[in-house]
């Protein structure tokens, strides 16, 4: 059962749910913004899914977006994407497709499992997830290799999903991170590939170096060094009551 997550950029879609079905402006949302991403390659998808809505109502969707970005910014390699979908989804039986993601936690706690030891020095590091769902389970690997150092651009992903939709917030998740990708909508066991989109990153994929990493992540440690003295030094200086603001954390875009 998918997880309910706070509202946040989805409410502004709510304001088209009147007028047509919210899997659909979901859906609608999901596609635009991974067209949007995709750097003029997927024009003809985006211009399919802005026939359904009026003008004023086309304006909800860039909104939606900036507010999506955001909520990104404060939940670093976070999904905020796939639980909202699927609450969508099974409100709707003849749309439903039974699909259950992996919990965020889980996949995290998987992704530290998985990157124990070291990598092979001088080669871009290459994922799969030939079941990706919203991509959250590359999402918690990425999160991992970067707590070690690792760049985002260190990374190739391939991810593939039967659902489109699923493939589509996937892009989204692992782009807006920087992570190089290649999105596949079709179906893995029958080795069907319906439609393949390479995000922007995926050219700019570079072999993976034990010492920049490191070096890297001792910058990483000097900056939330940096962080929790000025975090300290405020809580001394200035009324208790504002708020406090918090170590750099990674931006969009890697």
């Amino acid at each position: 059962m998918a997880q309910s997550q706070p509202k946040g950029w989805q409410n502004t879609l709510e304001r088209l749910y009147r007028r047509h079905n919210p899997s659909q402006v979901y859906r609608d949302a999901v596609r635009m913004i991974a067209c949007a991403l995709s750097m003029q390659t997927r024009e003809a998808q985006y211009l399919e899914c802005s026939k359904r809505y009026q003008k004023e109502e086309l304006e909800v969707f860039p909104r939606a977006m900036a507010e999506l970005i955001a909520a990104m910014e404060r939940e670093p390699y976070t999904d905020l994407l796939g639980d909202p979908f699927l609450e969508l989804e099974s409100q709707s039986t003849k749309q439903g497709r039974g699909e259950f993601y992996t919990p965020q936690n889980i996949c995290d706690m998987m992704a530290e499992m998985t990157v124990q030891g070291t990598f092979e020095d001088g080669k871009i590091l290459t994922l799969n997830d030939p079941a990706c769902g919203s991509g959250r389970m590359v999402l918690g690997l990425v999160k991992a290799l970067e707590k070690r150092g690792v760049s985002p651009l260190c990374v190739q992903a391939v991810v593939q999903d039967l659902n489109p939709t699923a493939v589509d917030m996937a892009y989204i998740n692992l782009t807006l991170w920087g992570v190089p990708t290649k999105a596949i909508w079709g179906d893995t066991i029958r080795l069907e590939e319906r439609e393949v989109y390479f995000n922007p990153f995926w050219n700019m994929a570079q072999p993976y170096q034990a010492g920049e990493a490191k070096l890297r992540k001792a910058v990483q440690q000097f900056e939330r060094l940096l962080g929790g003295i000025s975090i300290e030094a405020q809580t001394q200086t200035q009324d208790p009551t504002q708020a406090v603001k918090l170590s750099p954390q990674p931006g969009l875009f890697g």
